[in-house]
């Protein structure tokens, strides 16, 4: 009667351990599949070497330029710059970088470059007037009257 409860309760722990392993496998593919925001810091590395690959061999660049821009970029996602979706177009379905807009190679001193895109108006223009500023303007349209 013992090994009978004994077998059992082994054949429920077996599928309670099967269960959780699909669950955790389904877990882990379902992660893989995140956007660029949502990967974690190694995941974003290894994504970066293989984008450095791809990069280096599209521009035909020497391995110490390879080297450079692993480097670069790894201190870019350091410096929390290569976080955001804009920043990085990433293909979720490949699970690759496709392109860094922004990154550009100078020939010339043969280093990588972050460059700003992103046309950033200023912050006054989107502030009200205010009461200084109300006053400065009725003045000028007084001064153009006139």
């Amino acid at each position: 009667m013992n090994d009978v409860s004994d077998i059992s309760f082994q054949t429920m722990n077996d599928l309670k351990l099967n269960s959780v392993e699909t669950f955790l496998e389904n877990e882990r593919i379902s992660n893989k599949k995140e956007s660029w925001s949502k990967l974690n810091k190694n995941e974003k590395k290894n994504k970066i070497i293989l984008f450095a690959n791809k990069y280096i061999s599209e521009h035909n660049l020497s391995v110490h330029d390879h080297k450079s821009l692993i480097i670069y970029l790894n201190n870019l996602l350091d410096k929390r710059m290569l976080l955001k979706i804009k920043e990085v177009c990433y293909d979720k379905d490949k699970e690759i970088i496709t392109q860094i807009p922004a990154l550009i190679y100078n020939h010339v001193s043969k280093k990588f470059t972050l460059t700003r895109h992103d046309n950033r108006s200023s912050t006054t223009k989107s502030l009200n007037l205010g009461k200084t500023r109300k006053n400065l303007k009725e003045k000028i349209d007084d001064l153009e009257k006139d």
